[in-house]
C-alpha cells in the first residue's frame, strides 16, 4: 500500500516536468508526420483506383461504340465495317464494364449493397444490354426490333456510363480537395497532373503526325491509279477555270501532254457548241450544289474534243463537282473516256435499220406481221390501202375484228394452218371485203417468231383480163364452129387457119418456153444506179437471183431485149424526172426466154425532201401478150378467108378488126420496147452455126458495137487463155446433156485490164424438133466481187470490234432472257455462248440482292428506254462474283413496243477496292479525330477543376477572381471541342446551342438566375469551324463576363441581348446590356482591363472590325469575314 502513492508521485512528477512535454510534442509531432503521411499515400492510393478506374470505363466506352459502329453498319456493301468485329468488341466492352463494377466494389464498399448507387444502376444496364446482345447474336436473321432495342439499351447504358464518370471524377475532386492544405502535396499533385498534360499533348502530336503520314500514302496510291488509268482524269479550279492536273493518258487521246494540256483553256480542247453547252449548264448545276441538290453533284454527258491535229473525237465525260469547307463549289473532277469506236457501230446499225425499215414502208406489195391471235403487229402503206381501214384502226383490232366471217374462209384456215404447222405457203385468193366488194389476191404466208408474215399482190387487173381474154375466145370458137356447120369452104378456110396457128405455134414456141406467170418483180436503184434492194420474185420472172443484181453479175441493161435497150436508156437518162414513169419492154431471162414486162417506177425520198433513188415494179404480161398476138393472126386469118363468102363472116370481121386495133396498139408498143432495149446476150443456132449477140456483150469484151460485126471467134479470143478451155467444155457439156450451166472466166481487153465475167448457158430446142440453139449472157462482176471483199472485209472488223471490246456487251428481250453477248463478257463469267445464248436469264447471273435491284429498274428501263450506272453483283460460272456497272438503251419497233435491250457492262471491281479502302481510311480517321478533340476537351476540364481548387484554398479576392476567369475560359474552349466530337460533323459546331451552354455555365459560375438578368438569344443557323470558334468564344465569354460582374451591380435587374447573323461574305455578333455601361475613361485602345484587351486582340486575330455603343448601357459590334 506504501508503494502505491511512492508511485502515483513519481508518476505525477513525471507529467509534471518539461521533459514529458517535450518528448510528448515530439512524439506526436511525429504521429502526426505519420498519420498524414499514411493517409496521404492512402488517399494517393484511392486516387490511383478511381484513375484506373476512369481509364478502363473510357476504353469499354470506345469499345462499345466502335462495335455498335461494325454492328449496325457492317451488312452494307460498300461498308469498312464487319460485323463479326463489331460482336467481338461488344463483348469485350461488358467484358470490360464488369471489371470496371468489380474494381469499384472491391475499392469502395460502400456502393456494394445501395441498390440507388450509380454502380448498381450501371450493373442493370450491362445486364441489360448483354442479353439483347445473346439475343441478337443468336438469331439468325435480321431483327429491327432487337435493332431498336439494342439502340435504346445502348444509349441507356451511355448515359449511365456517363453518370458513374461523373460520380467518379466528382469522389476524385472531392479526396482531391481533402488535402488541398497542404502546399507541398498539392504541388506535387498538379506537377503530377501537368505532367500528364504533357503527355497527352506529345502523344496526341504522335498521332496528328501518323495520320498525316497515313494521309500521304493515300494520296500517293490514288495517283499512282490515276497516271495509270486508261482514261484520262484531270482536275480543275472553277475560280481560274484552268485544269490543275491532267492523267498522262490525255497524249494517247488527244495528242497533247499534260503540260501542253494545263496551258490550255477549256474552249481550246472543245468544239465551240460543246463548250457552249457545258460552259451554260455548269452555272445552274454549281447553284443547284450549293443550295443542297446532291443529284447536281456527279453529272455524265457527251461531248466533241479537238485533237492536237485538229481532228474531232466523241468523249463521253464524268464530271464531279467539290466543295470546300464552307460550302461553296471551288473545283471539278473529271474522267473523259473515248466513244469514237461506239458512235461508229451505233451510227451504221441505225443506218442499216433505217434502210430496211424504209425498204419494207414503201413496197408495192402489201406486207403485214400478224400475232399468233391474227393482231395486227405491223403493216406497210400498201397493205393498210389494200385492207380498206386506216392504219389506227388495224393496229388496236384483229384481223376476225375487222373481217366478220373470214373464219370460215379457205384463206383463214391457210393462215391457221401455216400457224400451227409452222410451214410456208403460197396461194391465190379472192378476198370479199365487209362492203360486199372483192378482189384478188396472190399471198405469200411465213411463220416467223412473232407470228405470221404476209406477203399480199394484188392481182385483180390481171384476173380481169385473163377472165375477158377467155370470154372472147369462147365467143370465137363459137363463131367458128358456126361457120363450120354453115359453109364447107369455111371449114377449109378453118383448116388452113388452124395450120396457120400450128406454124404460129412452133414460130413462137421459144417465147412460150420463157412464159412464166410469177409474181412482180421489184426493186429500189439509188442515185449511183446500184441495187439497194430486190425482192426474191425477180427469179420467177428473169430467172437470176438477187445476189446477181447486187453483185453485179448480171445487169437489168443485160437481161433486155436488144431491140428495146435504147428505149430503157432514154428512160435511165430521165432517172431523177419526179413523175410516175410506165413503159414495156421485153427480157431475156436466165433460161434465155423471152418475156413482155410492164415497168413502172417512181422517185423515193427520205423525210428531208433528199432523193434516194427510185422504186420499180415490173410484172410478167407475157401471156397478155402472146394471147393477143395469137388473136390478131387468128383474125386476121379468117378476115381474108370469109370476107366475100357471108355477110355474117363480115360482121365477124368487123369485131376482129376492132380487136385488130386494139392488138396493131400492143404491136406498136412492143416494137417501140424492142428499139430500145439493150441486152448483153448471145445465141448460136446449132443447125447452122449462126451467131448472135447484144450490142453490150460487144462492150464488155471491148468491141464498138458500131463497127464491130458480132462473131463468135472474135469474141472467143479474149477469153483469158487459161480461162479458155473451161468455158469450151461449158458449152459442150451443155450442148451435150441439153441442160444449162454457168461459167465464171476472166478476159483481157485491148488495154490489157483483166476482168472477170460471169457467164450463163441454156439449151433450147422447138416442139418439132427440127431446130435448136443454145443461149447465153455475160456480166462484168469485177467491181462486184471487189465490192463483196470490202464489204466482208468491214463486216469481220465490226465483229471483231463487238466481240473483242474492253467491256461486255448483251442484250435481253422483255422477259430478261440473254439473246445476244459479246466474248468479252463470256469471259468474264466463264460460260460459253451455246451455254448462255437464248437459254439463260439474267436472273442466273445475278446475285438475288442485285436482281431484286433489277426488278426494280428494268421494268423502268423498258418505258423510258434509258439506264444509266446501274451497279450490280455478278456471279460467275464457278460461283464468285463481281460488280459490275450497268449503262443500257432500248430498241423499239414502229409501233413504240420494245424489243431489246442495248447493254454496256464495265466491270468495277478494282474500283470498289479503292473506294473501299477509302471509305474505311477516313471512317478510322474521324473516330481519331473525334477522340483527340474528347481528350483535349478532358484535359482542359482537368485544368479547369485544379484551377477550381486553387481558388478555394486562396484568400485573396483578386486571385481568387483571376482565377475564376482563367476557369471560365478554359471552360468555353473545352465546351468547343465538347461540341466537335458530340457533333456528326468534325469541322464546325452548331453556335447557337454553344452560346446556350456558356450562359448556362457562366451564370452558374457567378450564382446569378436567369430572374435577376433575362438573356435574349436571336441567333440564326450559325456553324463556325473551330479556328473561328474558338477567339469568338472567348469573345463572348468576356462580355458575359463582364456584363454579369459590373453591369448590374447591387442585384439590379437587367436584360443581355445577343444576336448573331451571316450573310454572303462575314458574320455580325451584337452584344447589348442594359446596364450602367462602360467608364467613360475606359478606352478600348487604352484600356488596362484583360478582359477588353482580349476582346481586342481576339476580334484582329478573327480580322473583324469591332465599334462600342454607349448610349444605353453597353454595346459591342463586331463583324469578321467567313
Amino acid at each position: 500500500m506504501t508503494q502505491f502513492p511512492n508511485l502515483i508521485k513519481r508518476v505525477s512528477h513525471f507529467v509534471t516536468s518539461p521533459r514529458f512535454w517535450i518528448w510528448a510534442v515530439i512524439l506526436f509531432t511525429i504521429f502526426v508526420c505519420f498519420s498524414i503521411t499514411w493517409l496521404h499515400y492512402h488517399e494517393q492510393d484511392e486516387i490511383k483506383h478511381i484513375t484506373n478506374d476512369l481509364d478502363l470505363l473510357g476504353t469499354a466506352r470506345i469499345d462499345l461504340i466502335k462495335g455498335f459502329l461494325h454492328t449496325t453498319q457492317g451488312e452494307e456493301t460498300s461498308s469498312p465495317y464487319d460485323k463479326s468485329q463489331g460482336y467481338a468488341l461488344l463483348d469485350q466492352s461488358i467484358d470490360s464494364f464488369e471489371e470496371t463494377i468489380n474494381e469499384i466494389e472491391k475499392n469502395h464498399p460502400q456502393y456494394k449493397n445501395d441498390e440507388l448507387t450509380h454502380t448498381a444502376l450501371f450493373r442493370d444496364q450491362v445486364e441489360n444490354f448483354k442479353n439483347i446482345l445473346n439475343l441478337m447474336v443468336r438469331s439468325s436473321v435480321h431483327d429491327d426490333n432487337l435493332q431498336i432495342k439494342l439502340r435504346v439499351t445502348l444509349y441507356n447504358l451511355e448515359q449511365q456510363a456517363n453518370l458513374l464518370d461523373l460520380a467518379l471524377r466528382e469522389s476524385l475532386q472531392e479526396r482531391t480537395n481533402t488535402w488541398n492544405g497542404i502546399f507541398i502535396l498539392m504541388l506535387g499533385f498538379i506537377l503530377f497532373l501537368l505532367s500528364g498534360l504533357c503527355f497527352a499533348v506529345l502523344y496526341s502530336m504522335n498521332l496528328t503526325e501518323t495520320a498525316f503520314s497515313q494521309l500521304k500514302d493515300t494520296e500517293q496510291k490514288y495517283r499512282l491509279l490515276a497516271e495509270n488509268a486508261g482514261d484520262v482524269i484531270w482536275t480543275m479550279d472553277l475560280f481560274t477555270k484552268r485544269m490543275n492536273y491532267v492523267s498522262p493518258s490525255v497524249f494517247s487521246l488527244l495528242g497533247y501532254t499534260p503540260k501542253e494540256t494545263l496551258v490550255l483553256a477549256p474552249e481550246d480542247l472543245m468544239t465551240l457548241d460543246s463548250f457552249h453547252s457545258i460552259d451554260t449548264h455548269l452555272s445552274d448545276r454549281i447553284k443547284a450544289m450549293e443550295s443542297g441538290d446532291p443529284s447536281s453533284r456527279v453529272e455524265i454527258f457527251t461531248v466533241d474534243l479537238k485533237r492536237k491535229d485538229r481532228t474531232i473525237v466523241p468523249v463521253e465525260v464524268v464530271t464531279t463537282l467539290i466543295q470546300n469547307e464552307d460550302g461553296a463549289v471551288s473545283g471539278m473532277v473529271g474522267v473523259v473516256r473515248d466513244i469514237s469506236e461506239r458512235k461508229i457501230t451505233e451510227s451504221a446499225l441505225q443506218e442499216s435499220e433505217e434502210r430496211h425499215r424504209r425498204v419494207l414502208d414503201t413496197m408495192l406489195e402489201g406486207f403485214q406481221i400478224l400475232t399468233p391471235d391474227f393482231g395486227y403487229l405491223y403493216l406497210n402503206d400498201e397493205a393498210v390501202k389494200q385492207s380498206g381501214y386506216s392504219r389506227e384502226e388495224l393496229m388496236n383490232s384483229t384481223l376476225l375484228e375487222k373481217f366478220p366471217g373470214i373464219e370460215n374462209t379457205p384463206l383463214f384456215a391457210a393462215l391457221k394452218n401455216s400457224l400451227e404447222n409452222k410451214i410456208p405457203q403460197i396461194i391465190e385468193n379472192e378476198f370479199k371485203y365487209p362492203t360486199g366488194a372483192s378482189s384478188w389476191f396472190t399471198l405469200r404466208i411465213q411463220p416467223i417468231k412473232e407470228g405470221l408474215a404476209v406477203l399480199s399482190v394484188n392481182i385483180t387487173d390481171q384476173k380481169k383480163s385473163e377472165f375477158e381474154l377467155i370470154k372472147k375466145n369462147t365467143e370465137l370458137e363459137a363463131a367458128l364452129e358456126e361457120l363450120c356447120a354453115s359453109e364447107e369452104e369455111i371449114k377449109h378456110n378453118y383448116e388452113e387457119l388452124l395450120k396457120s396457128q400450128e406454124k404460129l405455134f412452133k414460130s413462137e414456141e421459144k417465147f412460150r418456153n420463157l412464159a412464166d406467170y410469177t409474181y412482180d418483180w421489184e426493186y429500189l436503184i439509188n442515185p449511183d444506179l446500184e441495187f439497194e434492194y430486190i425482192t426474191p420474185s425477180v427469179h420467177r420472172i428473169s430467172g437470176y437471183n438477187p445476189e446477181d443484181f447486187y453483185l453485179k453479175n448480171i445487169t437489168l441493161e443485160e437481161i433486155i431485149h436488144p431491140d428495146d435497150r435504147d428505149m430503157y436508156n432514154i428512160h435511165i437518162q430521165n432517172f431523177t424526172n419526179p413523175e410516175k414513169v410506165e413503159i414495156f419492154f421485153r427480157i431475156i431471162t436466165k433460161e434465155n426466154e423471152v418475156k413482155w414486162i410492164s415497168h413502172h417506177c417512181y422517185p423515193v425520198y427520205d423525210k428531208d425532201g433528199i432523193f434516194l433513188g427510185r422504186r420499180a415494179v415490173n410484172r410478167d404480161i407475157t401471156d397478155k401478150k402472146l394471147i393477143e398476138d395469137e388473136l390478131i393472126h387468128s383474125y386476121e386469118e379468117l378476115e381474108n378467108r370469109v370476107r366475100e363468102r357471108t355477110h355474117e363472116l363480115t360482121r365477124k370481121n368487123e369485131e376482129l378488126d376492132k380487136i385488130k386495133t386494139i392488138l396493131e396498139e400492143n404491136q406498136e408498143r412492143l416494137d417501140r420496147a424492142q428499139h430500145v432495149a439493150h441486152y448483153g446476150s448471145w445465141d448460136i443456132i446449132l443447125n447452122t452455126n449462126e451467131f448472135h449477140c447484144s450490142p453490150e456483150l460487144l462492150r464488155i469484151f471491148g468491141y464498138d458495137p458500131d463497127t464491130t460485126t458480132p462473131d463468135y471467134d472474135r469474141i472467143l479470143t479474149r477469153v483469158h487463155p487459161d480461162d479458155r478451155e473451161k468455158s469450151l467444155d461449158m458449152i459442150r457439156k451443155t450442148i451435150h446433156d441439153k441442160s444449162s450451166g454457168s461459167v465464171t472466166h476472166r478476159i483481157i481487153l485491148p488495154n490489157g485490164e483483166t476482168r472477170t465475167i460471169f457467164a450463163q448457158i441454156e439449151y433450147f430446142s422447138d416442139i418439132v424438133g427440127d431446130s435448136s440453139r443454145i443461149v447465153g449472157s455475160s456480166q462484168d462482176i469485177t467491181d462486184i466481187n471487189q465490192a463483196m471483199e470490202e464489204r466482208q472485209r468491214i463486216t469481220r472488223e465490226i465483229h471483231d470490234l463487238y466481240n473483242n471490246a474492253p467491256c461486255g456487251y448483251h442484250s435481253l428481250d422483255g422477259t430478261g432472257l440473254i439473246i445476244r453477248m459479246n466474248d468479252t463478257e463470256l469471259s468474264w463469267l466463264m460460260y460459253t455462248r451455246e451455254e448462255i445464248i437464248n437459254r439463260m436469264n439474267i436472273q442466273q447471273l445475278l446475285t438475288p440482292e442485285s436482281f431484286e435491284r433489277f426488278k426494280i429498274s428494268f421494268p423502268i428501263f423498258i418505258k423510258t428506254g434509258s439506264l444509266v450506272d446501274l451497279e450490280l453483283t455478278f456471279v460467275r460460272k464457278d460461283g464468285t462474283t463481281f460488280p459490275v456497272k450497268v449503262n443500257a438503251s432500248a430498241i423499239y419497233d414502229e409501233s413504240g413496243n420494245y424489243i431489246m435491250s442495248r447493254t454496256i457492262i464495265s466491270d468495277i471491281t478494282e474500283q470498289k477496292k479503292y473506294d473501299e479502302t477509302i471509305f474505311k481510311s477516313l471512317r478510322e480517321k474521324e473516330i481519331l479525330l473525334k477522340e483527340i478533340h474528347h481528350r483535349v476537351k478532358n484535359n482542359m476540364q482537368v485544368i479547369s477543376s485544379l484551377l477550381f481548387m486553387q481558388a478555394r484554398n486562396l484568400k485573396d479576392p483578386a486571385v481568387i477572381e483571376l482565377l475564376n476567369e482563367s476557369q471560365n475560359r478554359i471552360r468555353s474552349l473545352a465546351l468547343i471541342h465538347e461540341k466537335l466530337y458530340q457533333s456528326d460533323n468534325l469541322d464546325h459546331i452548331d453556335y447557337g446551342l454553344y452560346i446556350k451552354k456558356i450562359i448556362d455555365y457562366l451564370f452558374q459560375s457567378y450564382n446569378v438566375t436567369k430572374d435577376d438578368i433575362t438573356v435574349n438569344l436571336n441567333i440564326s443557323s450559325i456553324y463556325l469551324d473551330i479556328d473561328k470558334a474558338v477567339p469568338c468564344s472567348l469573345i463572348i465569354n468576356e462580355m458575359i463576363s463582364n456584363s454579369l460582374k459590373h453591369a448590374f451591380p447591387k442585384g439590379k435587374k437587367g436584360i443581355i441581348t445577343i444576336d448573331m447573323s451571316a450573310d454572303e461574305d462575314s458574320f455580325h455578333l451584337e452584344y447589348v446590356d442594359n446596364g450602367i455601361g462602360l467608364p467613360d475613361d475606359q478606352i478600348l485602345e487604352k484600356s488596362s482591363s484583360l478582359g477588353l484587351q482580349l476582346i481586342k486582340g481576339l476580334s484582329k486575330q478573327l480580322g473583324g472590325e469591332l465599334d462600342i455603343i454607349r448610349e444605353v448601357g453597353t454595346c459591342f459590334i463586331l463583324v469578321f469575314p467567313k
